[in-house]
């Protein structure tokens, strides 16, 4: 009976949204839902849909306030037993006030972090009504205890809420011919030759490509960076530039560790790096002492969410 119950949640996105890859309409529905509060997707307005799709507060011995929001590696930089929380704990506190203020919700209320997280986390609901058949309008944070699973939907819905809102502002610039594509593997590209010495490269499968017709870019969507994870990007950018010198390679994040940033900001085949919220890392590394050249350098290195999608419309057109 639950399966033929979820059956029918599924089919139901499926009739809403029937252009969208399957993948993405939960995403698709968050952004539905959103709108009527934020308004049509747009430049200035898309880091609000990302924002609510992948936050969530995790309580730990730290606090509720030990973990920057929008970080799936959270437990990495804010382990109670060293130094480092200590240091940041002043950039996490901002942060988290910055994003009170911008959504409606009073810092003074003595639960204002439970109200901020019940007002952020669609993505979170709308999946655990889709998979389980929980109220959308419950928290799905309570029945996410597990960190592995938590952690799959925060890098799940910002990968496909970035897509979705390329695609809707993409289309809104009616540039011809451009099409945004999702988890495209590369064969299917057109243009994508991965022949390399007479043999064959793998690459892995983009989360975001952009072509008109051919491959003009390949972004990669990371809610958090970690060693692991930068290596791969390295990797995937050096094949890419390797292969297809004419493309770009294009990095999306919401890291606020500007150590796993500056790796890759700094390598040449990595075109841009994107922070969700250019002006929250600016400020989070302004708030904490004695680190304004943290900021100094987000400021010139790190490009903002509007940047990407008027970079995409650039790209999009066909090269003279």
């Amino acid at each position: 009976m639950q399966l033929a119950s979820t059956h029918r949640r599924l089919h139901l996105l499926e009739r809403l949204f029937p252009d969208t890859p399957n993948q993405c309409r939960i995403a698709a529905a968050t952004i539905q839902y959103l709108s009527r509060k934020f308004g049509k997707p747009d430049e200035e307005n898309a880091w609000r849909y990302l924002m609510a799709a992948v936050t969530y507060f995790q309580d730990t011995p730290g606090g509720p306030l030990s973990m920057v929001p929008n970080v799936t590696d959270q437990t990495r930089v804010w382990n109670t037993g060293s130094k480092q929380p200590k240091i940041l704990y002043a950039g996490a506190q901002h942060v988290a006030e910055l994003l009170a203020a911008d959504f409606g919700v009073d810092s003074s209320n003595q639960a204002w972090l439970t109200i901020l997280e019940k007002k952020l986390s669609v993505y979170f609901q709308l999946r655990a009504w889709a998979e389980s058949g929980r109220n959308p309008h419950q928290c799905a944070g309570r029945r996410l205890r597990n960190p592995n699973q938590r952690n799959v939907w925060v890098g799940d819905g910002f990968e496909q809420i970035l897509f979705v809102l390329a695609a809707e502002i993409a289309s809104a610039a009616s540039v011809e011919g451009l099409e945004i594509g999702f988890k495209v593997r590369p064969e299917r590209v057109v243009g994508f030759q991965l022949r390399v010495s007479g043999g064959r490269q793998r690459f892995p499968v983009s989360d975001i490509t952009v072509q008109n017709p051919h491959l003009r870019a390949v972004v990669s969507a990371k809610v958090g960076l970690r060693v692991d994870r930068t290596r791969g990007e390295l990797d995937a950018a050096l094949t890419l530039a390797r292969v297809r010198p004419e493309c770009y390679y294009l990095l999306v994040t919401s890291e606020y560790d500007t150590g796993c940033l500056r790796l890759l900001a700094s390598e040449p085949s990595i075109a841009r790096v994107y922070h969700v919220n250019k002006s929250y890392l600016v400020r989070f590394w302004e708030a904490i002492p004695n680190r304004g050249d943290e900021a100094a350098w987000v400021r010139v290195a790190v490009a903002d969410l509007q940047d990407f999608f008027s970079d995409i419309a650039t790209l999009g057109r066909p090269a003279i």
